[in-house]
């Protein structure tokens, strides 16, 4: 549970979470896998020096029906990857997208990063 002065960070990144539901691009199966990690936390989850995790500010997703299915996740990303180019922005969405269907969700600026955290290496082609 994230310190209370923290829980307020978490609320832009449910309303982008909600707003992908509500147009259909993440299916209604999609679950919170990971939120708020302590630092200590973060360290063992193999976590950025500056995740927005620490801050209460991102999520990790996936959708349990899509494992092992790699046709599923590959149209799941590339309609995240389309919705951040168009509206990403407006949202500072931050897109961490992973080959294991992996996703990670935060606001805290427009960017986008993929297996080694960079943006060369995201599945978006935009």
């Amino acid at each position: 549970m994230p310190p209370q002065e923290l829980w307020s960070n978490v609320i832009p990144t449910l309303r982008l979470y909600a707003e992908l539901k509500r147009q259909g691009i993440l299916p209604a199966s999609t679950e919170i896998r990971s939120a708020y990690r302590s630092p200590g936390l973060n360290d063992c989850a193999g976590g950025a020096d500056a995740s927005q995790h620490m801050t209460a500010g991102a999520i990790d997703i996936w959708v349990p029906e899509y494992d092992n299915n790699p046709w599923l996740i590959s149209k799941l990303q590339d309609n995240l990857c389309e919705f951040w180019h168009y509206q990403g922005q407006s949202y500072q969405f931050g897109l961490g997208l992973y080959s294991t269907g992996a996703i990670h969700l935060d606001t805290a600026s427009y960017r986008k990063w993929g297996f080694n955290n960079t943006s060369s290496s995201s599945a978006c082609r935009y």
